[in-house]
């Protein structure tokens, strides 16, 4: 399942087109099976530091590191009414890990707006949006796609 974080609800696409016009970025980060919160807990997490001190664990297999969403785009559909959250790169988006040695179990791929890359301490990094992934790392790379649809899409109700 894929959820957009509750304190992000109201301004993710806010913080998409600031990732988009501005040094700002969107970070990518993997969260481990093992003490894994459920969605509804996890959603109500405004930081990745928050997000981090309960009882949820960041990916912690030698050679980890955050990623960057690349390229992102905010684009409005006038035909369809939507407002679509996405990368200027050509779909899908596919983030690839350092080979990860057997045994950890990931479980969501989270996505968080980084005010100033570089600088930035997770206390100041916004957590927007996540889904679950089914990885199980045994010496190969851990690979995580984002399809044509981009990661969001907000729309008029039925």
């Amino acid at each position: 399942m894929a959820y957009i974080a509750n304190y992000a609800k109201g301004s993710i696409g806010y913080y998409w087109q600031q990732a988009q016009d501005t040094a700002a970025d969107i970070g990518v980060l993997l969260l481990q099976g093992a003490g894994l919160e459920a969605e509804d807990a996890l959603k109500d997490y405004q930081t990745i530091a928050a997000l981090l001190a309960g009882t949820s664990d960041e990916a912690t297999f030698t050679g980890y590191t955050r990623k960057t969403f690349p390229s992102p785009t905010q684009s409005v559909d006038t035909a369809t009414n939507q407002l679509v959250l996405a990368s200027a790169q050509a779909p899908p988006i596919t983030l690839i890990w350092p080979p990860a040695p057997a045994g950890q179990t990931l479980s969501k791929v989270v996505l968080y707006y980084d005010p100033s890359p570089g600088t930035s301490t997770d206390v100041q990094k916004i957590h927007l949006w996540g889904a679950s992934i089914n990885i199980v790392t045994d010496g190969s790379q851990p690979t995580v796609s984002f399809g044509a649809s981009g990661i969001a899409i907000a729309k008029d109700g039925a």
